[in-house]
């Protein structure tokens, strides 16, 4: 009896440490993984993935569910940074960049937005009537090629929203009388609210 207790005792310690050992290794090369600065959306995804595989495994949960959480974390970080990047982009191909970018470096306290640089009434009229057009098809990125549905979603609502956010501080810049000082408004064909919709926000 003494022998196959102490058996007993001996399997128990070598299966725990047998798990100590793997979850060891697997925080090593995770936090190595982690850490690497070339990370990209897929080796997050592969790295989910194969966290999942461990719980299945036998793996601790309480270990998996941290390192679901760091991945998580690592995710929402890149997809931020190419969503700015991105609304950069649709910005600039929806024609509202570069009136975005001359109100940003006005100053309304010199003189009316209509009369300074970029901002004439001209090329406001023209910034926006190409932004109105490109409503009926928005050049905004669609993240096919992500495989998380959540991410993909949140990403291409996020980009939007700064579209529309962009749209509506130029809208409130250039209808201001005492701001904007433009004698025609007639170019102005959306409100912010009406511009959500059409996003689909």
């Amino acid at each position: 009896d003494y022998r196959n207790t102490n058996n007993q005792d001996n399997d128990t310690d070598a299966t725990l440490l047998q798990e100590l050992s793997l979850q060891t290794t697997c925080q090593i090369l995770l936090d190595t993984a982690l850490n690497h600065s070339t990370h990209t959306l897929e080796d997050a995804s592969l790295l989910k993935h194969a966290v999942t595989a461990s719980k299945k495994a036998g793996m601790d949960k309480k270990h998996c569910t941290l390192w679901e959480r760091q991945i998580t974390t690592l995710e929402r970080t890149m997809a931020d940074d190419m969503i700015q990047s991105d609304t950069q982009i649709a910005l600039s191909d929806c024609g509202l960049q570069s009136i975005l970018t001359a109100l940003q470096h006005a100053d309304a306290n010199k003189a009316p937005l209509s009369l300074q640089a970029g901002l004439s009434h001209a090329q406001v009229e023209a910034a926006l009537t190409e932004f109105y057009a490109s409503l009926y098809a928005p050049p905004l990125p669609l993240y096919e090629t992500w495989k998380d549905p959540v991410l993909r979603k949140y990403a291409r609502s996020k980009v939007a929203h700064n579209v529309a956010q962009a749209y509506t501080t130029i809208y409130n810049a250039i209808s201001s009388p005492d701001i904007g000082a433009y004698t025609d408004l007639s170019f102005l064909g959306h409100e912010p609210e009406q511009v959500k919709a059409l996003l689909s926000l």
